[in-house]
């Protein structure tokens, strides 16, 4: 009776420890080895957040906003989450030069404040767990990767040494398991993007390289009503240099002229977006052959006609062939009656022949 006493005892004992300290009994929260950060003297701390440029392009003026709740409270007279102080965190703008993603990582700066002085949040002591995320918007920007992780913050409140008042021991932060470090980016974004590049490649002896030849190019996004695409794209190279450059809508077929090794490029294209290059037919007017298209993706071999935008460069190569004709000096037209003619007087001469033979 006693060793059930004593084990239901154990049992409510283990219960209640598991109660008071629920986040950090999960060991896939709270990692080590980390950085310890002590407010400055702005009550403020710093983490950092990193944003990388995927594939080619410049990143659209964008500002990060992230939210902070409230996750659990130990070792304090406040017993309800709800009553626990929640400090404020500020968003990262990345717009301008200075704010663009590069493919190292543009690193800047999230602040967290607690207060100083009759300002300062905590008025008890206490180890207070809040939850760190990252907002996505109601319409992301198309290329553009959101971070969805859960950065966890643990403040630890002491009683100052003078015990005039409260103060922060430390403040840690933790993700994935693992206790952030110097440097270590909480939140990561990307921004993707691509270039789109339009070759015109004419082949056979009677090819015309100096020709023009039209194509429709037409850019499309499935997700146009969901994400924040660019109005317009502009494209370059060939005749359309300066003033002269094209505007591409999304959905809109645009028709451009390229002859034989000249080629036009639109870039800053997100991921996602998909294109379309259409060569008017030259065969029934002009005697070339059917245009044969080579697709590459950073010059890899990429066989579709309908692409997606991936990769650093991606590259269509459109190749017409006008056949090895050789002028031999014969009207190959008249072969067969000229072969006729001479069938006919090779009889006549063997008439001509036996009748003299014959009269001989």
């Amino acid at each position: 009776m006693k060793l059930k006493k004593l084990f239901a005892g154990v049992v409510a004992v283990a219960m209640m420890a598991t109660m008071a300290m629920p986040s950090f009994a999960a060991g896939n929260i709270w990692g080590t080895n980390g950085k310890v950060h002590t407010p400055d003297d702005n009550g403020q701390v710093n983490i950092t957040k990193e944003y990388k440029l995927i594939g080619s392009g410049t990143s659209p003026d964008e500002t990060f906003n992230f939210d902070i709740q409230n996750d659990f409270v130990a070792d304090s007279s406040i017993k309800n989450v709800d009553d626990m102080p929640t400090p404020s965190i500020s968003g990262v703008d990345f717009k301008g030069e200075t704010g663009r993603a590069t493919t190292a990582g543009n690193k800047k700066d999230i602040t967290i404040s607690f207060g100083t002085g009759a300002n300062f949040i905590y008025k008890n002591v206490g180890v207070y767990s809040y939850t760190i995320t990252e907002e996505t918007p109601d319409k992301p920007t198309a290329g553009v990767n959101y971070d969805n992780g859960t950065v966890y913050m643990k403040v630890t409140v002491v009683n100052k040494s003078d015990y005039t008042g409260y103060e922060i021991k430390s403040v840690t932060f933790h993700k994935n398991g693992k206790k952030l470090g110097e440097g270590d980016a909480a939140f990561e974004n990307t921004y993707s993007a691509a270039e789109l590049d339009v070759t015109k490649t004419v082949k056979g002896n009677m090819g015309n390289k100096d020709q023009y030849f039209d194509f429709d190019i037409t850019l499309n996004a499935t997700d146009a009503e969901s994400k924040t695409y660019n109005t317009s794209y502009t494209l370059t190279g060939g005749q359309y240099t300066g003033e002269n450059a094209l505007t591409l809508t999304l959905g809109e077929a645009k028709t451009i002229k390229l002859k034989h090794g000249e080629n036009v490029k639109i870039e800053n294209l997100p991921y996602g977006v998909t294109y379309t290059v259409t060569e008017h037919n030259y065969t029934i007017t002009d005697g070339y052959d059917p245009a044969e298209y080579v697709y590459t993706v950073d010059d890899v071999a990429n066989a579709d006609s309908v692409k997606t935008i991936k990769g650093t460069v991606n590259k269509v190569e459109v190749i017409n062939t006008k056949g090895d004709v050789i002028d031999t000096g014969v009207i190959l037209d008249n072969a067969p009656y000229m072969l006729m003619l001479a069938v006919v007087a090779a009889g006549a001469m063997t008439l001509v022949i036996k009748k003299r033979r014959e009269e001989e």
